[in-house]
């Protein structure tokens, strides 16, 4: 992701994924209005982040269309433990139109392999009452 080009249009993605995650036992929003503003830095950080990967699908018709997203990051045990690496799905998020085209399912394969390039050795996500993403 260029963080000039494309943090407006993945925090509006993002904004579609948790309002309609509401639905599914999610966390209502305050205030959608500043979503964008409030998201802007952290997701900057994470851009700029060897840790944390940004994917997203387009669909390339006439002009770039965002279709899809993925959110993770390598998450680190506390230093009382062995020394392991996980991969942590933080968001996945497919329009609508676009779903059960195994476009999250291509945005999880690249997640994987960049995790297992970084030395991840398990994945996590976390799944609200949504059925078909629990399929997923």
């Amino acid at each position: 992701l260029s963080v000039e080009e494309e943090v407006e249009p993945f925090i509006k993605f993002f904004q579609a994924m948790l309002t309609e995650m509401t639905s599914f036992g999610g966390h209502p929003l305050q205030d959608t209005n500043s979503l964008l503003s409030s998201l802007r830095h952290p997701i900057q950080e994470d851009i700029q982040s060897p840790d944390c990967l940004l994917l997203v699908a387009e669909l390339n018709s006439p002009e770039s269309q965002l279709i899809g997203i993925l959110e993770a990051n390598i998450a680190k045990l506390y230093p009382i433990f062995l020394p392991k690496s996980s991969l942590h799905i933080r968001a996945v998020y497919v329009a609508p139109k676009f779903r059960r085209r195994g476009i999250a399912r291509s945005l999880f394969e690249e997640a994987f392999a960049w995790g297992r390039a970084r030395g991840c050795t398990e994945v996590d996500l976390h799944v609200l009452q949504n059925s078909p993403a629990k399929a997923l």
